[in-house]
């Protein structure tokens, strides 16, 4: 707990926010637990080296193979520039050619990434030397048991799944699985899966960051272990600042797990009890471009936060809301006829309305961001966008400890009284 006069500076896009508080208030900063340094390629050649729950990349591959590499899209960091250079290089020591070598890009249902976005994903240098393909839920597709899946990733000796493991709405833990459905699956699939959120036209109990144990989201990814045998799985964890802390290659089920692990012990907070009021940023861009991607630190920063409490997010939304327009309107409409509305006409950015509805519709959520403020409004928040409203905020607050979540996204807080939801 702090009780002296404190500069804070918090991720807005690609810049920070800064304001100070009183020495007479008090407030709990909520940030990641302290781990060692260790250098980022060190951390990755040494995964690759240690496989866990699978053959060695060097016994999983053979010369002549054709791989499909999938790695997530431009909406999330994962570091894939960093880190696709050391598997590359991998690959071509084992005799594996370039030419037979294609990137697939995630995109679940998100539009295609552009020239620029590529080489953010990929790399400048490897951009212009391997094929890479926006994956596309409508087309170029194979079916596979109950499943269809993109023809280049399926069809290919040997695929190999990148992605960065942190908590997710409704996957519980995002990476393994998730790099395939609803990475590169069809339309269809990623809809059913998506519509396992709802039990009736309420949520499922079991879904939400950090449940794993009945999650029917992530265990509707797991048959996917059924589906595709050929499969190398080489995840991350990504700390403050963006930068790869965690590794994990092998088995995807083996992999995943071993990051999920870690992310439990390092990025759960446990707290005596939620607060009154709490600050949360997503940590910048990539995470704060839409209003869409905030949906991660809306469901995060809730669970500190009591019901009818305040909760003010940090989120600079430089793409705008991430929602198509005609859409917007469903965040004046009770849960449930949103539900029968999704029900119907179903859509991913429709299923972000409803769950940052049932935030909105529970708590006060004052929304610092540049979003057109009479757009918030309309959409039952509190708009902010000048850093004197927020210094006043702050000053005149009175009431009980605060709480400052500097990186919402890669934090989950734990009330001592929450039951545990164990992998």
């Amino acid at each position: 707990m702090k009780v002296k006069n404190m500069n804070i500076s918090i991720p807005y896009g690609l810049k920070k926010i800064n304001f100070y508080i009183k020495k007479n208030i008090n407030f709990d900063e909520l940030n990641i637990n302290t781990i060692n340094s260790i250098p980022e390629f060190s951390i990755v050649k040494n995964a690759l080296k240690t496989p866990t729950g699978s053959l060695s990349l060097s016994e999983f591959v053979q010369k002549g193979d054709k791989i499909a590499i999938v790695v997530s899209d431009y909406t999330r960091n994962t570091r894939s520039a960093f880190y696709l250079p050391f598997i590359i290089s991998e690959l071509k020591k084992l005799g594996i050619r370039l030419s037979d070598i294609t990137i697939v890009i995630a995109l679940g249902l998100h539009k295609p990434a552009t020239k620029s976005e590529i080489s953010k994903i990929v790399g400048e240098k490897l951009s212009k030397l391997i094929k890479i393909e926006n994956h596309n839920p409508d087309s170029n597709l194979i079916k596979l048991g109950t499943i269809s899946l993109n023809k280049n990733v399926a069809c290919s000796s040997k695929i190999i799944i990148t992605g960065a493991v942190t908590f997710h709405p409704l996957a519980g833990f995002s990476g393994g699985f998730k790099s395939l459905l609803p990475g590169v699956a069809s339309r269809e699939d990623i809809i059913a899966n998506h519509m396992l959120y709802f039990n009736g036209l309420i949520p499922n109990p079991k879904v939400g960051p950090g449940y794993i144990r009945g999650n029917p989201i992530l265990y509707d990814m797991f048959r996917l272990s059924n589906v595709l045998k050929n499969v190398y799985c080489f995840n991350v964890v990504l700390g403050k600042n963006h930068k790869i802390i965690y590794a994990s290659s092998g088995s995807i089920q083996e992999s995943w797990r071993s990051c999920v692990k870690f992310i439990k012990k390092y990025f759960i907070l446990n707290i005596e009890k939620p607060y009154k009021f709490l600050i949360a940023s997503a940590g910048g861009f990539p995470n704060d471009f839409s209003f869409y991607q905030s949906m991660k630190v809306l469901t995060n920063a809730s669970r500190a936060c009591i019901p009818g409490g305040t909760i003010l997010i940090l989120s600079e939304c430089s793409r705008g809301w991430g929602i198509r327009p005609e859409l917007l309107k469903l965040f004046s409409m009770p849960l449930e006829e949103i539900a029968k509305y999704l029900k119907m006409e179903f859509s991913i950015d429709g299923l972000s309305i409803y769950m940052a509805s049932r935030i909105i519709k529970n708590f006060n959520v004052i929304f610092y961001s540049s979003l057109d403020a009479e757009e918030v409004k309309r959409n039952g928040m509190m708009p902010m966008n000048d850093s004197e409203d927020l210094q006043n905020l702050i000053n005149n607050y009175t009431s009980d400890t605060f709480a400052i979540l500097p990186e919402a996204t890669l934090i989950l807080p734990k009330s001592c009284k929450e039951k545990n939801n164990k992998a």
